[in-house]
């Protein structure tokens, strides 16, 4: 008798245990998908923000082009060149 007494009493506390440690394990894995879907809103948002900055990066401005009439200024080399550089300054 106290022999299945003490067997009984060893599978109830390692049933307790057990379940109880189910419980918290429970918790842990409710509080780690509350995590997860958290983490996933945070990419989302960073996902978006970072499509909106491509395509703020990727619209080219409209060229406009800039028609400067070099007549009668002085020049250096030849008149009928290619390329022109001109350079503005402002002498004070």
């Amino acid at each position: 008798m106290k022999r299945g007494s003490v067997i009984f009493f060893i599978v109830l506390f390692v049933t307790v245990y057990t379940l109880s440690g189910c419980t918290q394990q429970g918790k842990d894995i409710e509080a780690l998908k509350k995590e997860i879907a958290e983490l996933k809103k945070g990419q989302e948002e960073i996902l978006k923000d970072i499509k909106s900055i491509k395509k703020f990066l990727r619209i080219p401005e409209e060229f406009k082009e800039a028609v400067v009439s070099i007549a009668g200024e002085p020049f250096k080399g030849n008149m009928n060149a290619e390329v022109t550089l001109i350079e503005f300054s402002d002498y004070q």
